[in-house]
This record gives structure tokens, sequence and C-alpha cells, in this order.
């Protein structure tokens, strides 16, 4: 990343290019240096100030830096550009600056949910669990994803999520499960199906795959998690609450 980083602004005393002014504030944006990619964002826009991957950029850097206003500025510049260009190909994109205007202007938040699930469901559904909101229509979405996509792991993830944030727990296990199979290298759908597995009461499996996972893990946020869980049970004699009285 250093030496990335070193390349990336030799090539700007060469050259005041905007490529180069992307790339770097992508790899600044990447170590949470956002007034410093913003700065090269702005750089590049003085050359293509309507770039889509600019502004698409952009907006969740002013975001991260406290700049609410900055961020709306860009988000609706990229979503004008569907007026006269074809943003298809960026329908990902299209849909998540939608998402994003939800919580950025709450006085169309409704009408910005409609253009997501019009454009992008899987995309919008996805951004709904992570608010915490488990629609009827986004648990569709997720178990119709899943059954059209047997052998894709973040399909049968998305669905076990959705279940288990629903309180669903007995059916979380099987989806979740079968994600844990096709990415074994994911050790956070790993603690998801130990979270399922004790919220459906099977408490020996969840701790056994617990035991492994802190065995695995190094210091990090989803060890923090993973031991948070395992004491809980261990506290709870297996539940993920003490019995009410």
């Amino acid at each position: 990343m250093r030496q990335a980083e070193t390349a990336y602004r030799q090539a700007l005393l060469l050259e005041d290019d905007p490529d180069a002014h992307y790339s770097l504030a992508r790899l600044l944006l990447s170590s949470a240096r956002h007034d410093a990619a913003l700065r090269h964002i702005e750089a590049a826009r003085q050359t293509l100030p309507d770039a889509p991957d600019l502004l698409q950029v952009g907006a969740p850097a002013h975001l991260a830096a406290g700049s609410r206003e900055g961020a709306r500025d860009l988000l609706h510049r990229f979503l004008a550009l569907s007026k006269t260009s074809n943003l298809w190909p960026k329908r990902v994109e299209w849909d998540l600056a939608h998402t994003l205007l939800v919580d950025l202007e709450s006085e169309s938040g409704l009408a910005h949910w409609e253009r997501a699930w019009a454009i992008h469901p899987r995309i919008a559904a996805v951004a709904s669990m992570l608010r915490g909101d488990l629609s009827v229509r986004v648990v569709a979405v997720f178990h119709t994803e899943a059954e059209e996509r047997p052998r894709v792991w973040y399909a049968q993830a998305n669905y076990g999520m959705a279940l288990l944030q629903s309180s669903r727990a007995n059916e979380a296990v099987r989806f979740l499960r079968r994600a844990a199979k096709l990415a074994p290298e994911k050790q956070g759908i790993a603690f998801h199906l130990a979270r399922a597995l004790a919220g459906a009461g099977r408490r020996a499996e969840s701790l056994e795959i617990l035991e492994g996972l802190l065995k695995d893990l190094p210091q990090s946020a989803l060890r923090s998690q993973v031991q948070i869980l395992y004491d809980r049970m261990l506290i709870n004699g297996g539940r993920l609450f003490p019995r009410q009285r």
C-alpha cells in the first residue's frame, strides 16, 4: 500500500492526471484518510467534474468526513446522469446512491427506497437489512435469491441472516450452515451460524464453533464478539438470555 501511494504521488508530480488522483483517493479511503482522499477527488473533478466514478466514490467520502451536504450534492449529480447517460451498467452504484439519500433526505426517503427497489432489489434489501429494516419484502427477496442460487455463499448467508434477525433462528441454521460450507474461509459466517444455533437452543454445536473461532481468530472486532457470545452462553447455561422468572 505504501509503495502504491508513493507511485501515485510520483505520477502526479509528472502530470496532473485525474486517473491518478482517483486511484490515490481510493487508496487513501481504504486507510480512512477521508480528508486527504477528498482533496484528490476534487482535484480530479477539476478536469472531469461529472465523471460517475468520482461522484460515486466522493459521496461516501464526504459522509465519512462529516459533510452531509457535500455527499448530497455529489449523489444528486450522479443521479442526474441517468437523464442523459445509460447508468444501467452501474446499477449497483445507482441503487446505492438512492439508499444513501434515504438518511440524508428524510422528507423523500420513501421515494428513494422505492426507486432503489426498482433498480436492484437485492442491493436495496441488503441496505435495508443493514439498517435493521426487515420487512416481509426484504426476507422475500433473499428467499428467492437463496432458492435460485443454492451454490452462492452470499445468497445463502443473506437469507440466513434475514431469518436470524427476524427471530427465526431454527430456520436460519440451515442456510447459514450451507453458506459456511460454501465459504469456509468466511469466519464471520461461522460466527453467525453459532448465533443461530444458540438461538435455536443447540448449545453444544454453537460452543464447538465458538471455541474453534477463539483458537483461530487474531485480536479483532469479530474475536471480541465471539468472546462475548461464548461467555454469555456459559453464564446463562447455553441460552442467549437468562431464563425469565
